[in-house]
């Protein structure tokens, strides 16, 4: 029993390492697993509190909110990887649709989680998205109202348990034979234009602030095997983390000083990362990799003062490369 549990976390990691580092070598086949997906979670609730660790309670208040928020994503899905019903992540549906208070307010937002395989394979480079896809925002008494509440939890339930009738029997199919046909990402109509249609016409359409994202996508795949594309869940967590840090004002004396804290999250994550993988026993070429795609970020980041958590990131760098 302790063998395969030992297994389950080295595969769990592995995984982490893949879709948050994309290293050369990537598997040829569909790896999504609700352990693997809940230790990706936990893993970025422990790099944020960490991170939290290296700045004053009154700095930053806004990586508190990105800790409950990843704290609730983990608390609201069942055993099985599903939402129980409170929250509004629908990745069968490969849809997202953010839930924030604003004010007198609630502000939903919809997006697509994987691209089209048409942009990922004619796409030369890194494909740009933007985020959100819609955004609506209702009064906060017709969400706290339970005879609209409940039908919509259900509705939301209801979409992330199902999935749509082509995906469903093309995975059936894949599963049987090789069909040389691709397998597409669930078109997110259900919830980008039915759940965003049916909030629009009990609110209004908002105008939101938008971000950019220059995604690597991979559709990876062989034999009879269904592909391997980088974790919607992965893009799920990146964007969230994003908006809710570019979107709070008051707490730098610009949105020039809000941006660079995400990019600095994610080298520390990152950090985080390879600093578990020294108990992992790793081959040496793959956190050369991890080193490599660090050290390429740190660059790109060019802090214009030593922040205290990258004392984290450059310990950890030397003891791994030690290491090797």
């Amino acid at each position: 029993m302790a063998t395969k549990s030992k297994a389950r976390d080295e595969e769990a990691f592995q995984y982490q390492i893949n879709h948050v580092f994309l290293p050369p070598e990537l598997p040829q086949k569909d790896d999504t697993s609700p352990l693997h997906e809940k230790a990706l979670m936990e893993t970025v609730s422990a790099a944020l509190k960490r991170f939290r660790s290296y700045f004053q309670p009154s700095e930053r208040p806004e990586l508190d909110r990105c800790i409950r928020m990843v704290g609730n994503m983990i608390c609201l899905r069942d055993a099985n990887g599903f939402l129980n019903p409170a929250t509004l992540n629908k990745e069968i549906q490969n849809a997202s649709l953010l839930i924030t208070r604003t004010g007198d307010g609630v502000l939903c937002e919809s997006f697509e989680l994987l691209a089209r395989n048409e942009d990922v394979m004619n796409c030369k480079g890194r494909l740009r998205r933007h985020f959100p896809g819609s955004s609506v925002t209702v009064k906060r008494s017709l969400i706290t109202d339970p005879t609209f509440r409940q039908p919509f939890i259900d509705l939301i339930v209801k979409l992330d348990r199902e999935t749509g009738p082509r995906k469903k029997d093309e995975v059936e199919r894949a599963k049987k034979e090789y069909i040389g046909e691709e397998i597409h990402a669930v078109n997110p109509w259900r919830v980008t234009e039915m759940v965003t249609g049916l909030l629009r016409g009990l609110g209004q359409t908002s105008e939101v602030e938008r971000i950019s994202k220059n995604t690597r996508e991979e559709a990876l795949w062989e034999g009879k095997q269904l592909p391997w594309r980088r974790s919607p869940l992965w893009l799920l967590i990146r964007v969230s983390l994003q908006l809710t840090l570019e979107r709070s004002g008051g707490q730098a004396s610009s949105h020039s000083e809000l941006v660079p804290i995400y990019k600095d999250f994610m080298v520390f994550l990152m950090s985080y990362i390879l600093s578990e993988a020294r108990s992992q026993k790793l081959p040496h070429d793959l956190l050369y990799v991890m080193m490599a795609k660090i050290s390429r970020r740190l660059m790109k980041l060019r802090p214009k003062k030593k922040a205290k958590w990258l004392s984290f990131t450059e310990k950890t760098m030397q003891e791994v490369g030690a290491m090797m």
